[in-house]
């Protein structure tokens, strides 16, 4: 847990605490006042009864500021963990990306655009990626046997995916 958010967390504690004894003590001390500062066995049993009743409530709040601190914390511990993932999955597709074998590049490239349609903080940075691939320079093969080689097919396939999501209609733009 990072240092900073724990001392917040404890100082919130702390002035929840603070607060909840002072309006017990004020309470107690108005109560007993209101009660023309009684005596009798019976009035001190009542004022240790609203005595208690503020403390519950003290410790009501208390318990509602942990457990929103806790949710908060859980939270943030969560999205830094997608985050972490999310950056594996990126780095991953990247190197697919780089690699020799087209196969593996197409696969690199679906990956990086299946991630984009997710994550939408870096969205532009793997477009990014699919756009810098194709400005990298390159001369088709024309003595192929085939119509189009495998560079051609994956550029293609890049293309293709850039395309889908600029149409109307397309599931994420």
């Amino acid at each position: 847990m990072d240092s900073g958010l724990l001392w917040s967390v404890k100082r919130h504690i702390v002035l929840v605490v603070v607060i909840g004894l002072a309006v017990f003590a004020s309470s107690a001390v108005l109560l007993w006042s209101a009660l023309g500062f009684p005596a009798p066995v019976s009035s001190r049993l009542d004022i240790i009864k609203v005595a208690l009743t503020v403390v519950a409530g003290v410790g009501g709040v208390v318990a509602l500021v942990v457990a929103y601190c806790k949710q908060r914390i859980s939270e943030s511990a969560e999205t830094r963990e997608l985050t972490k993932l999310r950056n594996e999955r990126f780095g991953a597709a990247r190197n697919q990306i780089g690699n020799e074998s087209p196969t593996v590049r197409l696969a690199g490239i679906y990956a990086l655009a299946a991630l984009a349609d997710e994550w939408t903080a870096q969205r532009q940075v793997c477009i990014d990626v699919l756009c810098a691939y194709l400005r990298i320079p390159y001369e088709p093969e024309l003595e192929s046997e085939w119509y189009i080689d495998a560079e051609s097919e994956v550029r293609l396939a890049i293309t293709n995916v850039i395309s889908c999501h600029l149409r109307d209609g397309a599931p994420v733009s």
